[in-house]
């Protein structure tokens, strides 16, 4: 990388530490391409000027310049006129990351796979630390992990880079009980052009609304909704009706 420091009297690109005003001291990396990589302006709104830096190691620089007002907090104190100045910046950009859960809605026992893509701007090398939210964690970007009781859960990953910066992201597990189907007929055997009626009244959830019923009526015909339907058969045969139910957290049974 190059490093590039000087002043500037006015704001651009997309600073780290924002333009305070006067004149202010910067620092700039570029990738050996020469492509700007960020950069932060130093000082105060008088005028501030960077006239040496140096690297002092992996990801730390060294800024000298003079200064006409404080700004910061620091070592000692600004006393008047135009003051030299030296500060240490640490250059490393800390990680993000992102997470998510499929499913996102599980049983009791039933386990969720846990996935985190995190970034870090400096290409360092990441870690990823979990807290599932119910007392237990985690390590590794890609894992499974199962909840005992019904609730709702935040599960959160935290990535760490190789200079200790990290990054958050959470996601929600939400864990019930599935509902189950059933269902009555009118008759399970009847003549060709008969209807037949269907009804799914005793099937129950124990937490949730049951919000959608599906029925196969097992002969090619579309499928039908609603928790009582009628059907009539125009051809001999045995078919196998099939009821499917939906709760309000997305668990299904058949």
């Amino acid at each position: 990388n190059i490093y590039v420091g000087g002043y500037g009297s006015a704001t651009w690109g997309t600073p780290l530490n924002a333009y305070a005003g006067g004149s202010d001291a910067f620092v700039a990396m570029l990738n050996l391409s020469g492509s700007l990589q960020w950069h932060t302006f130093m000082g105060s709104s008088g005028d501030d000027a960077g006239q040496g830096i140096a690297v002092g190691g992996s990801k730390i620089l060294y800024i000298a310049g003079n200064s006409n007002a404080t700004w910061g907090s620091p070592l000692n104190g600004y006393a008047a006129g135009t003051d030299a100045f030296a500060t240490k910046i640490t250059t490393n950009q800390p990680p993000t990351v992102a997470a998510s859960a499929s499913p996102t809605s599980i049983e009791p026992g039933e386990e969720t796979s846990l996935t985190a893509t995190g970034y870090d701007p400096d290409g360092d090398a990441l870690s990823y630390s979990w807290n599932f939210g119910d007392g237990a964690n985690g390590a590794g970007n890609n894992l499974a992990h199962a909840y005992s009781a019904v609730g709702t859960y935040l599960a959160t990953v935290t990535t760490t880079d190789e200079y200790g910066e990290s990054g958050t992201a959470t996601v929600e597990i939400v864990v019930g009980n599935a509902p189950t189907a059933r269902f009555t007929t009118s008759a399970i055997v009847a003549f060709e052009g008969q209807p037949l009626a269907f009804d799914a009244i005793y099937s129950t959830d124990p937490e949730n609304a049951i919000i959608a019923y599906t029925w196969n009526f097992g002969d090619g015909s579309p499928s039908g909704s609603g928790q009582s339907i009628s059907r009539t058969y125009s051809q001999t045969g045995s078919y196998a009706v099939t009821l499917t139910i939906v709760d309000a957290q997305g668990l299904t049974d058949t």
